[in-house]
């Protein structure tokens, strides 16, 4: 980013000084905290009233657009260090890269093996796919992670749930308790209020008044009856979370 920026720049000596770790970045002034996906930060800062809509379907129908190009402010000094974390190099956000993927890799298996068990090489060709945005190498390593083997339903969701004042909310959610066709809605009511959600040894789908929630995931509001399994397959980040911001 700071080459882009000497780039767009070529005059100032402020941008041809800088140091990579003095930089960091606001959207009107709200800090972005480099280890949060850039999608995830674009959904917790934007105005959503515009955002496409999505029903639970296989090939849905979107409308509606959010506002692009992002605005957002470089700073290449007085760096706030009581609200960021240390600019990383590349080699700390490669780290905490893969650090992200066991972790998910925990919540659905039960184990790390898959992750421990690529090779350098094919951890190098997804960690470069993620970094040069090309998909079909990253797809390569990253779906047998994020969908496994036919038939294939993970012990817990990896997801994460973002509010804009700035909280996150990380509770495993067991299919296996909550039902394989539990509801977005029905997720963040459990993630929200575990309580509504007791119901003995018999699964919770549908035994309680979910929340009226809207989530928003990658630019789109979700329709809240689609499942949450659909949504991790087909909306989940490269570091295998789902990260979605509640509205």
């Amino acid at each position: 980013m700071l080459s882009w920026v000497r780039q767009a720049l070529p005059t100032s000596s402020l941008a041809a000084n800088a140091k990579p770790e003095a930089v960091w970045y606001s959207h009107n002034g709200h800090l972005l905290k480099w280890h949060y996906p850039i999608g995830l930060l674009y959904d917790m800062f934007t105005e959503s009233s515009d955002a496409p809509t999505m029903p639970p379907a296989d090939l849905p129908q979107l409308t509606g657009a959010l506002p692009l190009p992002w605005p957002i402010t470089v700073h290449l000094q007085s760096f706030p260090h009581d609200k960021l974390l240390p600019s990383p190099t590349s080699s700390t956000l490669q780290t905490l890269y893969m650090a992200q993927c066991k972790e998910a890799e925990f919540m659905r298996t039960g184990s790390t093996k898959k992750i421990m068990n690529l090779s350098k090489n094919d951890q190098s060709q997804l960690w470069q796919g993620f970094v040069e945005h090309t998909f079909e190498k990253y797809w390569r390593i990253g779906q047998p992670l994020v969908l496994g083997d036919d038939g294939f339903v993970p012990k817990h969701i990896p997801f994460r749930l973002y509010t804009r004042l700035g909280a996150v909310v990380q509770i495993p959610i067991s299919l296996s308790e909550l039902g394989e066709t539990t509801t977005i809605q029905e997720a963040v009511t459990y993630i929200i209020n575990p309580d509504r959600y007791l119901s003995g040894n018999a699964p919770v789908t549908g035994t309680s008044t979910p929340l009226d929630c809207r989530v928003l995931v990658h630019g789109i509001l979700v329709d809240p009856a689609t499942p949450l399994l659909w949504l991790y397959r087909h909306f989940s980040y490269p570091d295998t979370f789902l990260h979605a911001v509640l509205l």
